[in-house]
C-alpha cells in the first residue's frame, strides 16, 4: 500500500462547494482528489462498481449514495449515522436503519469539528 497512489472521487451537483472543501491530505505526495459532477446519474454508479474499493456516504438517508456503495467494488462502505442527526424521517419513527443498511456497512458518528467520534457496527 506504501507505493499505490490514493485517488479521493467526490461526486455531487454542486462543483464550487467540493472543490471549496478542505481535507487534511497526507504528505507524501500520492493523493489525489477528483470531483465529479456532471457525469449522469448511471455514470457515476457504473464508475463506483469498476472503481471504489470504499464509499463514504455523507448523507445518511440518500438512496443514491446507498446505490453506489452498494454496487461499489469494494466491501468497505462507511455512512453518516441518521441516529446521530437530526433527520426529520428518523426522529418521528419512520425509519430504521436496520432495515435500511446492510450490516457489514459502517456507521459513523462526528463531534461539531466533524472528527469521526465513533465507527462501528
Amino acid at each position: 500500500m506504501q507505493n499505490r497512489q490514493i485517488h479521493n472521487v467526490l461526486f455531487g451537483d454542486d462543483y464550487d462547494f467540493m472543490r471549496n472543501m478542505t481535507f487534511n491530505k497526507t504528505d507524501n505526495g500520492k493523493e489525489q482528489f477528483h470531483f465529479i459532477s456532471q457525469n449522469s446519474p448511471s455514470d457515476d454508479l457504473l464508475y463506483a462498481k469498476d472503481h471504489c474499493n470504499s464509499v463514504l456516504i455523507s448523507a445518511s438517508h440518500s438512496t443514491f449514495g446507498w446505490w453506489m456503495g452498494y454496487f461499489s467494488k469494494g466491501d468497505k462502505v462507511y455512512y453518516t449515522d441518521i441516529r446521530a442527526t437530526n433527520h426529520s424521517v428518523y426522529l418521528i419513527g419512520s425509519f430504521n436503519p436496520f432495515d435500511y443498511y446492510p450490516p457489514h456497512w459502517t456507521p459513523l458518528k462526528y463531534d461539531y469539528d466533524l472528527n469521526v467520534i465513533e465507527s462501528k457496527n
